[in-house]
């Protein structure tokens, strides 16, 4: 998806037929769908290490409880990227942010409930699959 995060359609759906918004677009393919991928590179390699006996479930609760204590502006990039992709979802008909709900759900009839859904009720259901955790 990130190696052709150009070549997917996008344009406005309320508009002239093919008008497209490229700004928006850009947006999505420059912040969102990189920290997606971040984050789901992140938790593979927690989920990877925390698997080892012994070697990875100690040292987790420990990496865990330290990130918890010190770090600042707890989820609030997260709560930023998941807005994004919500108000482009459904104000655009673009193929890149239906592909990328329907990756982080694991499910097409989810991305298309969404689509009807206003960004109240979209934010925190992508913000939840957004975490790296």
């Amino acid at each position: 998806m990130e190696q052709r995060k150009n070549a997917y359609p996008c344009r406005l759906p309320r508009d002239v037929e093919g008008e497209t918004d490229p700004m928006a677009h850009g947006r999505i393919c420059a912040n969102v769908l990189p920290y997606a991928i971040s984050q789901k590179d992140t938790k593979y390699v927690r989920k990877a290490v925390g698997a080892i006996p012994v070697l990875g479930a100690l040292p987790m609760k420990i990496h865990q409880m330290y990130r918890a204590a010190t770090k600042e502006n707890k989820g609030v990039l997260r709560n930023e990227m998941a807005y994004e992709l919500a108000v482009h979802l459904v104000t655009h008909d673009c193929a890149l942010a239906q592909g990328m709900v329907a990756e982080l759900f694991s499910s097409y009839d989810k991305m298309l409930w969404m689509l009807f859904q206003d960004t109240n009720t979209l934010t925190p259901l992508l913000a939840e699959k957004l975490k790296s955790v």
